[in-house]
Parts: C-alpha cells; structure tokens; sequence
C-alpha cells in the first residue's frame, strides 16, 4: 500500500504544474494523456467532477487521494457528505436555505411549498440562522 500511495503521489506532483497544490481538470487532462490515457473528454471530466469533492473546480491532493481511496473509510465517508451537502448548497454560500432544499425536493419529484421546506430546516437549524450549514445538515439527514 505505502508503494501504490507514493505512485499516487508522484503522478499527483508531476501533474501539478504549476505548484499550486491543486490540479486544473487541464493539469490531469494533460498528465493523463501524456500516460497513454485514451478515454474521452466528457469520461475525463467526469473523473474530475466527482474527485472535486468541495465543487470549487480544483482538485487538491487531499481530494486525489480520497479519489484514489488512498484515505481511511472514515475520511471517505466524511469527504462523500461534504460533497452531498455542497451539491445541495446551490449558490455556495455555504448554507442550504428554504428555495435551495425546495428545488433539491422538486429535483427528486417531490413538491413542497418554501413555507414547508422552511418548518423542516427549522427543525433541524440550531443557531437561528434560518439556514442549515454543513454541521446542522449532516446531523439532521444522517445522524452524525
């Protein structure tokens, strides 16, 4: 395991070109290619949208490595949720308000007022914010 992790983190470094610590989709397109990779661009932008957990369009190391499932389960697991909460959090500002959690229910076929979806954040929202960040979201739909 310790040898495939430092293949991991060689390719991770040789893709980073440019020093920042985090890969462009250009980056790992481009390092991918250059290993012989001959999958297409809409396969490779996949690959890159589900290893871009935090949805900021970069992919850190940390976020190669969960993809990599180089990170214990926990850490996965953990890194799954965020990205679960920072789809639902639609404008990015870090909270999931009443419109946002009614078009998330509306996306999954359900219809609920704003008025509804408020009562259920409500519930669950624990510093009156009429919002729910990450920590309020996860302990009220998962239980953590």
């Amino acid at each position: 395991m310790a040898s495939e992790q430092k293949k991991y983190e060689a390719f991770f470094k040789n893709a980073d070109k440019d020093g920042s610590g985090s890969l462009t989709f250009d980056e790992l397109a481009q390092t991918l290619r250059n290993s012989g990779y001959k999958g297409s661009d809409e396969t490779l932008k996949n690959y890159f949208s589900n290893a871009d957990i935090s949805g900021d369009g970069i992919v850190t190391f940390d976020e190669y490595m969960v993809a990599m499932g180089q990170v214990p389960p926990e850490q996965h697991k953990a890194a799954t949720l965020r990205k679960l909460f920072n789809d639902f959090d639609i404008d990015k500002s870090g909270f999931i308000d009443s419109k946002e959690l009614q078009a998330i229910f509306k996306e999954m076929g359900s219809v609920y007022s704003e008025d509804v979806c408020q009562r259920l954040i409500d519930a669950a929202d624990k510093d009156g914010s009429a919002t729910l960040d990450y920590e309020e979201f996860i302990k009220k739909v998962f239980g953590y």
